[in-house]
C-alpha cells in the first residue's frame, strides 16, 4: 500500500476540512479523496498561506506542494463554493488571444488536460475525467475586428498554434445555422480548445493538493498581524528597483464555523479569493498610513442561461452535436450542454454596462439581460434560435479588473510578501493550471521560470502601463 507523507503542522486546534487525508490512527492508507468532512487541524504556522478555496487557490497550492516541501495551507470560507465562478462559469478552454502570454497559458492547460490522468490520478482505480468536449472556439469577427483578428491569427501561426481564418462562406458550409450576413472573417480552433465540466476540474485539482500534504482550513479572514518593525525588501528580479522599508505581514486571522478566531502565521500569503480578493487587500492595508492603492476590482455579475430552441420548426437549421462554442462580435457567447438539445448563453462581461452597477452584491439572476440583450443577438445570429425558451438560470461573481481586463499575478508592490493572483476578468478557469505554476515559482525561485507573466503585475497600475488583451471576444 502506497503511504502518503504527512503534512507538519504546529499548534494543533480543531476545524473542519474536506480531506482525503487519514488520522493518525488510521495509518497512512489512501481512501477516496473528497468524499468525508472530517475533523483536522489548523496549523499555528505554515509556510505559504492561501486564501480562496476556488481553482486558482487550489492550483497554487498543487504546484507549491509538486515543486518544494513548502508547507502550505488553503483557507475558503464556503467549501461549497456556491457563489464561486470557478464553479459557476462554463470551462472553455482557448488559445486565440492576442498577447502571447495569454496563448502560452491556454497551450499549458491544453497540454495539462491531455495529461490529466497521470497529473492528477490519486488512486489507480479513481482516475480524474473533466468530460471534456474537445470541439474549440468559433470567433466571427464584422468589418471592425478584422485587421485585429487577422494580426491575432498571425503571433498565434508564429506560436505554432494550429487554427485557421474562415471566410463566411466557409463558416456556412460547415455550420449552415449561423447567419453570417454581417461577418466578414472567423477565427476557428479545433485543437487545444474546447470546453470541461469546472468542478471536476476544481475537484481533481483538490484532491492532488491534498495527496501531496496540502492543508485545508474552512474559515473566514478577519483580518492580519503585522511585525512590529519595518523591513526592508530588495528586488532581485528588478535591479533597478531601490529597496523598500515597508510593513510584513505576519499572521492571518481566520474564523471558524464555530466562531473561534485563530491566527495562522506564514511566509507568504497568495490573495486567490477571486471576486473578494479587494476585500482581502483592504483588510491588509486598513492600519497603513501610507497612501496605498487598492485592487482595481470589481465584483461583477455575470448571468448564465441555459435555452433550448423550439424543435418543432422541422425546416430550420438548428446548431447539433459539433456545434463549437461560438464568440460572437456583439459579445454573445453561446455552448452546447451535453446532448440534451439545451444550449447556454450569456454575455462577454467586458461589454458596456449601462444602468448595470460595478460591483454587485447578489447572485440574483437578471432576465432581463436575456430578454432585452441576448435574445435579439441569439436571433440574428441563429435564426432557428430565435424562440427559444429557457430551461434554467444561474449568476455568478467575475473578479473583474475594469483596467484593462487582464490577470493580476505577482507580488503587492508594497505588501512584498502578498502574492496576487486574481482579476481573471472571466478567463480564470482556463488560466488556473499555469497561474499556480506561475505562482509558486515566485514563491520557490524568486521570479517566472516557465511562463514570464511580468506584465500581468501590479506594478502596471502604478506605471499606467495596462496590459491589454485585444482579442475580438
Amino acid at each position: 500500500m502506497l503511504k502518503i507523507p504527512r503534512f507538519s503542522r504546529f499548534g494543533l486546534i480543531h476545524c473542519r476540512r474536506f480531506s482525503s487525508e487519514p488520522s493518525p490512527s488510521d495509518g497512512y492508507r489512501f481512501e477516496p479523496p473528497g468524499t468525508q468532512f472530517r475533523e483536522d487541524r489548523i496549523p499555528k504556522q505554515s509556510d505559504v498561506v492561501v486564501i480562496g478555496g476556488g481553482i486558482i487557490g487550489w492550483s497554487v497550492a498543487f504546484w507549491i506542494r509538486y515543486l518544494a516541501k513548502t508547507t502550505v495551507t488553503v483557507i475558503e470560507r464556503d467549501p461549497t463554493l456556491s457563489r464561486a465562478s470557478s464553479l459557476l462559469g462554463l470551462g472553455n478552454v482557448r488559445t486565440q488571444f492576442s498577447e502571447a502570454e495569454n496563448i502560452q497559458m491556454a497551450l499549458f492547460t491544453a497540454e495539462f488536460l491531455r495529461d490529466i490522468e497521470e497529473q492528477l490520478s490519486v488512486t489507480d482505480d479513481s482516475l480524474p475525467d473533466i468530460n471534456f468536449n474537445p470541439h474549440g472556439n468559433l470567433i466571427l469577427a464584422d468589418d471592425k475586428n478584422v485587421s485585429q483578428m487577422k494580426e491575432n491569427y498571425q503571433l498565434q501561426a508564429a506560436l505554432e498554434v494550429p487554427n485557421r481564418l474562415m471566410v463566411p462562406e466557409e463558416v456556412e458550409k460547415r455550420w449552415p445555422w449561423i447567419n453570417t450576413t454581417d461577418i466578414s472573417l472567423a477565427s476557428y480552433g479545433d485543437r487545444n480548445e474546447g470546453w470541461f465540466d469546472p468542478w471536476l476540474l476544481v475537484r481533481a485539482v483538490r484532491n492532488k493538493a491534498h495527496t501531496f500534504g496540502a492543508n485545508y482550513v474552512v474559515g473566514e479572514v478577519n483580518g492580519f498581524t503585522f511585525y512590529r518593525s519595518l523591513t526592508r525588501t530588495t528586488f532581485q528580479d528588478r535591479p533597478l528597483r531601490a529597496p523598500l522599508d515597508a510593513p510584513k505581514l505576519n499572521e492571518v486571522v481566520v474564523r471558524t464555523p464555530l466562531g473561534d478566531v485563530e491566527k495562522i502565521a506564514f511566509h507568504l500569503v497568495v490573495n486567490c479569493a477571486g471576486a473578494w480578493s479587494g476585500d482581502i487587500l483592504n483588510m491588509a492595508i486598513a492600519n497603513i498610513q501610507e497612501d496605498v492603492m487598492p485592487l482595481p476590482l470589481e465584483k461583477r455579475k455575470h448571468n448564465i442561461f441555459i435555452v433550448r430552441p423550439d424543435y418543432s420548426q422541422s425546416s430550420a437549421a438548428f446548431p447539433g452535436i459539433d456545434c463549437p462554442i461560438l464568440l460572437d462580435s456583439s459579445g454573445l457567447m453561446l455552448q452546447r450542454q451535453g446532448l440534451t438539445g439545451d444550449f447556454a448563453v450569456c454575455m462577454n462581461p467586458s461589454m458596456p454596462r449601462e444602468g448595470k452597477p460595478a460591483n454587485s452584491e447578489n447572485l440574483e439572476v437578471d432576465y432581463s439581460e436575456y430578454h432585452e440583450h441576448i435574445q435579439p443577438l441569439l436571433a440574428k445570429r441563429i435564426p432557428s434560435m430565435a424562440t427559444s425558451h429557457i430551461q434554467s438560470a444561474w449568476a455568478c461573481f467575475n473578479d473583474y479588473n475594469p483596467v484593462d481586463q487582464s490577470l493580476i499575478v505577482g507580488q503587492h508592490p508594497y505588501l512584498y510578501n502578498m502574492i496576487m493572483a486574481t482579476g481573471a476578468s472571466g478567463l480564470g478557469i482556463q488560466h488556473a493550471i499555469p497561474i499556480g505554476r506561475a505562482v509558486a515559482e515566485l514563491v520557490h525561485y524568486k521570479h517566472y521560470k516557465s511562463i514570464d507573466l511580468t506584465r500581468f503585475s501590479f506594478d502596471r497600475f502604478y506605471l499606467k502601463a495596462p496590459f491589454a488583451e485585444k482579442s475580438v471576444f
